[in-house]
């Protein structure tokens, strides 16, 4: 016995055919699955879970909507994983970490704001972001004015940034020994200086 196609078996109801109808339209039109496809799939989830036991028997193409789900479920946790690994691939700030730097925020840039919560070491991209540019510019103090050191040595203060065991202690060490302010031997102080002023 040739198998019935299963609307065969169904009441058809009208309301159900048209219903059946609109969600396989917004199924159709989910397309390529990206991560900014997860409004056209929330919405077609929703509308076909609204369906009765009826209508949904109707929708011929569920199986592209279960297929989209599991797409864009890989694309978030791609998305999730690689920035975690990116920021934590920034290991310990220095005066060379600008490119780690800017390849995390790009990775976190990537991930939708709607999943960057899941995102669990972001806030140590912040933290590197802030001591990268404290480190920057005590990196560049050796050209500036006196005042901008006096600017330099708060800053280090405010940060905790102290030579000779911290991120960036070498250029710690440079301005603090400009300024007279560091804990070295007079002499080593003013070697140190007079290298800076150079």
């Amino acid at each position: 016995m040739k198998k019935q196609p299963v609307y065969a078996y169904l009441k058809l109801v009208p309301n159900d055919v048209k219903a059946a109808e609109q969600v396989e339209e917004l199924i159709d039109a989910i397309g390529d699955v990206t991560l900014d496809s997860n409004d056209d799939i929330t919405a077609a989830r929703t509308a076909y879970d609204k369906l009765s036991d009826n209508a949904k028997a109707l929708v011929g193409n569920y199986e592209t909507l279960t297929a989209a789900e599991e797409a864009l479920a890989k694309a978030e946790a791609d998305v999730i994983s690689n920035a975690i690994k990116t920021i934590d691939a920034i290991g310990k700030v220095t005066a060379d970490s600008k490119d780690k730097i800017e390849n995390a925020k790009d990775a976190y840039s990537a991930v939708p704001e709607r999943l960057r919560d899941k995102v669990t070491n972001s806030d140590t991209l912040d933290k590197a972001t802030e001591r990268f540019a404290v480190i920057d510019t005590i990196k560049q103090a050796g050209t500036k004015s006196e005042e901008h050191f006096s600017t330099v040595l708060g800053t280090l203060a405010d940060n905790d940034i102290y030579p000779v065991q911290s991120i960036g202690g070498e250029w710690s060490v440079i301005a603090l020994a400009k300024s007279r302010k560091c804990s070295l031997p007079t002499r080593r102080q003013n070697t140190t200086a007079s290298v800076v002023k150079q």
